[in-house]
């Protein structure tokens, strides 16, 4: 039988000042927060702990507008070795890091840290835009993949998907140089939502084809007033 993995658990030496900074926090009292979090931060010995006190040190520093400090925490957090994270711990953990590397522009870690909150089915509305946020800003090669699941989810249900996500999906697909994928996309969202900048960017796509005739073209132009393009 494999050994049982030892449970995760603190120190009295980290959990006394992380409870002092607990209570400063509830009060708000960040400066004093920050000198306890410091404090658990020199006697943190395992990846446990270490993780604990940067999710604390997250927090106290958003708090005191220091974004890059609670950016770096967030990312100490979350490259934590996965099995020092508590089960239900870990979206929090990679919902912080990819959030705060999506607000400072550091788009590849941002889809990095979405990646683990995909793996870790994390479906609630709130997660599912900063991941699709993530893998767009970066242009991650899984950015197609995901948000075309997405659209297949929504249209299985019987319903359409997101028009954001229908946007990133076609701009997902141009970026992957998929211009016959990204025209199917664009036929679609037409039909879902029937938007005059949707018929504005078809009628160009359209009148810009090789071997179209003089009527299309009249057509064209009859269709582009129709739809308020």
């Amino acid at each position: 039988q494999p050994a049982k993995a030892a449970p995760l658990a603190l120190s009295a030496a980290v959990a006394k000042p992380l409870s002092t900074a607990q209570t400063a926090m509830t009060a708000k009292k960040w400066s004093d927060a920050l000198t306890a979090a410091k404090a658990a931060q020199g006697e943190a010995k395992t990846d446990y702990e270490k993780m604990k006190v940067n999710q604390f040190l997250t927090t106290i520093d958003l708090n005191m507008g220091d974004e890059a400090g609670a950016t770096a925490a967030a990312q100490a957090a979350a490259d934590t070795p996965p099995e020092s994270i508590p089960a239900e711990e870990k979206v929090s953990v990679y919902h912080n890091a990819a959030a705060l590397a999506l607000n400072t522009k550091n788009y590849p870690k941002a889809a990095e840290d979405a990646k683990q909150l995909i793996a870790l089915n994390a479906n609630d509305a709130l997660n599912q835009e900063i991941i699709a946020k993530s893998l767009y800003a970066a242009g991650d090669p899984a950015a197609v993949g995901y948000f075309q699941k997405q659209v297949d989810a929504a249209a299985a249900g019987g319903k359409p998907p997101s028009r954001d996500v229908v946007t990133m999906l076609m701009n997902s697909q141009i970026k992957a140089k998929d211009e016959d994928a990204a025209e199917k996309t664009l036929e679609q969202s037409l039909l879902w939502f029937n938007d005059k900048n949707d018929w504005q960017q078809m009628i160009d796509v359209t009148m810009s084809t090789r071997g179209i005739r003089d009527i299309d073209a009249v057509m064209l132009g009859r269709l582009l007033f129709l739809t308020g393009a």
